[in-house]
């Protein structure tokens, strides 16, 4: 059978009608296999499996998936998952496809790179349920220590360690673990960086010009949004060359290309994006805004894969005055109520997001002390009037309190306090 020119598929009937020696051998239960002896005549074959690279069409696709993954076969995990659509693979699935992703993964080039990334952003869509459990977290781990993460993977892999279900094959032991640990800790403790933060953004902006028009080619032919996650492991890449941690989005305005680098609430990061925006050179400048801090726009919304579409006329707010320039929000979503009982951190994000969204990332991190998710609404105050030009200096905390929908009262809080 290693000639393929040696074989062929013929109807049952056929076969028969050109070898009736065939016929009396239909009914042997299978699996079984025959061969001619000497004289010609079939005889069964002793202990006969079928070869091992062969697929058990009955068998359970996660347990299918486990038996390659033992024989090294990582890619026919790959094809075999990818196939079933994202909205058809349960959570285990997508852990499997991980997995295997990880396995596959050469961390030296930028496709292993990427490959890890696309690991990290479904087991991350799982955290919710798998959060807790000890492959959720290796794997988490794993990613993140090979792309030169430790920090993030060492809580991970120390999670993993304090759920370790004990002595199992299938497993690394324990002592792998702890070596692992060690490892991710000897990371943490050596300079990550050789170069002052000055010479670092020097180097990355030549770095950059040199690459962005391949970017900005590859954002633009991409109009199905089907390569966001190679886009932005890319731009991580490049990034970490600067700093330890960094977050950022990418995106076009109509005119030019646009990379936002967000504080995510850290003042002291605020100042190091401040520096490495000032230096962007001017070739850089011509194609692309830089810009820090998410910027505020009129028509707000979010939408998300899984159906969620919220503006900022679903989402009901409490502004309280707690000093000058400083205020409280209560904010009350109707809409969300269902994920807020089972994924609450997730709305928090969503309203904390559009909150980004009408204000500015900037001007949030400075006028909004605290946010609060609401499970009621509270019913509407009763407005004071506002004095023209927001005359409000001496007012003591809590004296101002407002209501409305998101995006006039924070409108009106934009507006008032420049």
């Amino acid at each position: 059978m290693d000639d393929p020119n040696n074989a062929g598929i013929y109807k049952l009937n056929t076969i028969c009608n050109d070898d009736p020696d065939i016929i009396p051998l239909l009914n042997t239960p299978a699996p079984c296999a025959f061969e001619r002896d000497e004289n010609g005549v079939f005889q069964q074959i002793k202990n006969w499996k079928p070869d091992e690279d062969e697929e058990d069409p009955d068998m359970d696709i996660l347990k299918q998936c486990q038996k390659w993954h033992e024989e090294d076969k990582h890619q026919k995990i790959v094809d075999a998952l990818e196939a079933i659509s994202a909205e058809e693979r349960t959570p285990e699935m997508d852990m499997e496809l991980a997995r295997a992703y990880n396995n596959l993964a050469d961390s030296s080039e930028p496709e292993g790179r990427k490959l890890l990334h696309q690991a990290l952003e479904l087991m991350q869509s799982h955290e919710e349920e798998l959060g807790d459990t000890y492959s959720w977290n290796f794997r988490m781990g794993y990613a993140y220590y090979y792309l030169d993460q430790e920090g993030r993977s060492l809580r991970h892999f120390e999670k993993a360690l304090e759920l370790h279900p004990g002595d199992d094959p299938k497993l690394n032991t324990r002592q792998d673990m702890e070596e692992l640990i060690d490892s991710c800790k000897k990371g943490i403790s050596l300079p990550q960086f050789s170069e002052c933060f000055r010479e670092r953004t020097e180097n990355w902006w030549e770095t950059f010009a040199e690459m962005e028009a391949e970017l900005r080619q590859m954002m633009d032919e991409d109009k199905d949004h089907t390569r966001g996650a190679e886009l932005v492991a890319q731009m991580e890449d490049t990034l970490n060359l600067v700093f330890d941690e960094i977050s950022f989005e990418l995106g076009f305005n109509g005119e030019k290309h646009e990379l936002i680098l967000t504080p995510e609430g850290n003042k002291v990061k605020l100042f190091e994006l401040v520096y490495f925006q000032k230096h962007a050179p001017k070739e850089v400048l011509e194609h692309w805004n830089i810009l820090v801090g998410r910027q505020p726009i009129q028509n707000i919304g979010l939408r998300t894969d899984d159906g969620w579409d919220i503006s900022g006329e679903d989402v009901q707010i409490w502004l309280e005055e707690q000093g000058e320039n400083s205020f409280a929000i209560s904010a009350y979503c109707e809409k969300l109520l269902p994920m807020l009982r089972e994924e609450e951190g997730r709305v928090w994000w969503m309203l904390t997001t559009l909150t980004d969204q009408v204000l500015g990332e900037i001007p949030h991190m400075r006028y909004i002390d605290s946010f609060d998710v609401l499970e009621k609404a509270q019913g509407r105050a009763v407005l004071p009037p506002v004095p023209a030009g927001r005359q409000t200096a001496g007012a003591g905390p809590g004296a101002l309190h407002r209501s409305g929908s998101l995006f006039g009262e924070l409108s009106w809080l934009q507006n008032g306090t420049q």
